[in-house]
């Protein structure tokens, strides 16, 4: 099996690690001083940083805290949410920095081994563990020993991003049961989940650029141009002509007037039952993301060469998840902010948009449309004990972590 296919350890730099720190805070996060304000040149994104967030806004007191805690010699698994790409390496890097500057931080086999062996020697520097998928028992062991020598690691527990600041998605479990297994190893010493949430917010008016995204999406999608007097209006619309032609594809009735939640339902409904008539086993009334899995794994047993119907059922399996990427979440405020009107369109632009280098250049950084400044909270710690269960313990961490985010937010609107 080719070495990019395979768990193989990192190996740190400490220099190249503190090297790219740097890199990271003025190239990746906040720009180049008095460079990235001069009109003509701020639209670069190397000057006025990829991510454009000009200012962190965290307590001291939440900084000490943590530090005091990854210096102890106790095993800590750092958990932060995950609302958007690109930008939540960023911002992760800047906070192990000054907290934990040897820590490990997880990422997904196709960034750590997806670019090539030159690539893949840069994130191994640099303190990447490799997520390879189906074999994650090598990433794991690896993470429960560097956390063990007390020098941490950051994983996101949300899994893959959402475009969702707002709402804490349900946890998975894995860094519970790395830290239960670190409890079991060493039950002399401390281990604790570190949970810690960032919300950014435009320092600026984002009109202008929302409207240009917009229009993208929907040339991008061929839509039509859209309608609305603000971006919130108008990418309303681009969910509702989406799921229209979503329903077409579905030979569900026109749903002229019904509201978007309701639109959803009913395509997740009709894919669902044509999915369980692909799948032949006569159960019914499953849930879309139950039907989801099973579809791939069959096909999967039908090995390289799918029957086209087969093949059917995968590509309308992948656009069923791609509509419940719209979760309820979406529909729990009556109104929206710019900052979540800018998640939706590069929600929409992920998963929707592709076919250009335009287009693949976004999937990896992700433009935003104004600058922003980060709020960053740090959390108490939840200590680990052995056996604890690892979905109650993730049940609180993620109770923490909406917590903090609801309090953030009622922050920035006051």
């Amino acid at each position: 099996m080719p070495k990019l296919d395979v768990f193989v350890a990192p190996e740190p730099w400490p220099a190249f690690c503190r090297a790219m720190d740097v890199v990271n805070r003025w190239i990746m996060l906040k720009g180049m001083l008095i460079l990235r304000d001069v009109p003509g040149l701020r639209r670069v994104p190397g000057i006025r940083g990829l991510a454009d967030v000009r200012e962190i806004h965290v307590a001291d007191a939440e900084i000490a805290r943590l530090k005091a805690l990854c210096a102890d010699g106790g095993a800590t698994f750092l958990l932060p949410n995950h609302p958007e790409f690109f930008t939540d390496w960023m911002l992760d890097k800047e906070m192990i920095a000054r907290v934990a500057p040897d820590a490990a931080s997880w990422a997904t086999n196709g960034v750590v081994n997806g670019m090539g062996r030159a690539m893949q020697k840069f994130f191994l520097w640099n303190n990447l563990i490799a997520q390879i998928p189906g074999n994650s028992e090598a990433a794991k062991a690896h993470s429960v020993a560097w956390a063990l020598q007390g020098k941490g690691v950051l994983l996101h527990p949300e899994g893959a991003v959402g475009w969702h600041a707002d709402y804490v998605a349900p946890l998975m479990p894995g860094a519970a049961t790395m830290a239960l297994d670190a409890k079991a190893r060493a039950p002399q010493k401390s281990v604790r989940l570190a949970p810690m949430v960032w919300k950014l917010s435009f320092v600026e008016d984002a009109t202008a650029g929302l409207f240009r995204e917009c229009a993208y999406v929907e040339n991008s999608l061929k839509l039509g141009k859209g309608e609305g007097a603000n971006p919130a209006e108008r990418v309303h619309t681009i969910f509702h002509r989406l799921f229209d032609r979503e329903a077409e594809r579905l030979s569900l009735a026109t749903m002229p007037g019904l509201a978007l939640q309701s639109k959803r339902d009913a395509i997740e409904a009709a894919a669902v039952l044509q999915l369980e008539g692909w799948l032949g086993d006569g159960v019914r009334g499953r849930d879309a993301a139950v039907a989801v899995q099973l579809v791939k794994r069959k096909a999967r047993a039908e090995g390289k060469n799918p029957s086209p119907e087969t093949k059917s059922a995968q590509k309308l399996a992948d656009r069923l998840a791609l509509i419940r990427r719209l979760g309820d979440f979406a529909f729990q405020k009556p109104t929206i902010t710019q900052e979540e009107v800018a998640e939706h369109l590069k929600r929409l632009r992920n998963d929707w948009c592709k076919g250009t280098w335009r287009d693949a250049a976004n999937q990896f950084i992700p433009q935003p449309v104004a600058r922003r400044h980060a709020h960053v909270r740090v959390l108490e710690p939840i200590e680990v004990h052995v056996g604890d269960d690892p979905t109650h313990l993730m049940r609180l961490v993620r109770t923490a972590m909406q917590t903090a985010l609801d309090e953030i937010n009622a922050g920035l609107e006051n």
